[in-house]
């Protein structure tokens, strides 16, 4: 990768080199300082633009998903339910958890995802229910690394502050702050292993 680096930079400095020597003949002989700082800025704005671009061309690791589970919590609709069929089709080995397994979303995932998308139950307000949800990657996890866990799983309860009740805040705040924490908290050995890394979705909401 450092040579790649270095041979990219060198590459950009002769090409900028000769694109100054290009403007250099183009400009007339007595042409003004302030002309020929012009020039050189603009060969610089336009090396620093297209160098830009070749770095993440040429030097951009592309992801590989072959061996790669992501656990996606809330994917019976949504943005949860659409993540899974799009990593499914990349390749990625998707648990997909829905509070319930037996939903026309869950029934979906099975029906149009291939064998590596598994679907999962699990209610992200309950202990006992995550605890089950990491003895079920656990044991189909097989020989891939558990790579990610997605947060998605999330509720909105009540309408104007103060139209809403204690209650719902408190269940809006379990299912999407602590029930987030909860799944993580449980996963975070096996996201250790493969040194993976957590997403958590979030809404304009909590602007409010």
């Amino acid at each position: 990768m450092v040579l790649k680096y270095t041979l990219l930079c060198i590459f950009h400095l002769l090409c900028t080199i000769l694109l100054l020597n290009v403007f250099i003949l183009i400009l007339p002989f007595d042409a003004t300082n302030y002309l020929r700082v012009a020039n050189f800025l603009t060969c610089a704005i336009i090396a620093k633009v297209t160098f830009g671009y070749s770095r993440k061309l040429f030097l951009g690791e592309k992801l590989k998903p072959k061996g790669k589970a992501v656990l996606i919590t809330g994917s019976a609709r949504g943005i949860g339910n659409a993540l899974a069929k799009h990593l499914d089709s990349k390749g990625y080995h998707v648990f997909a958890s829905c509070r319930d397994s037996n939903s026309s979303g869950a029934d979906d995932l099975r029906k149009s995802c291939s064998c590596r998308l598994k679907v999962l139950q699990l209610d992200v307000t309950k202990d006992e229910s995550v605890e089950k949800a990491v003895k079920f990657v656990k044991e189909n996890l097989g020989a891939c690394e558990f790579w990610a866990i997605v947060n998605n799983a999330g509720i909105h309860k009540g309408f104007l502050t103060e139209l809403t009740s204690i209650q719902d805040f408190k269940d809006t705040y379990e299912t999407n702050v602590l029930g987030a924490i909860r799944v993580t908290k449980a996963f975070l050995p096996l996201l250790r292993k493969s040194r993976g890394r957590v997403v958590n979705m979030a809404s304009l909401a909590e602007r409010t």
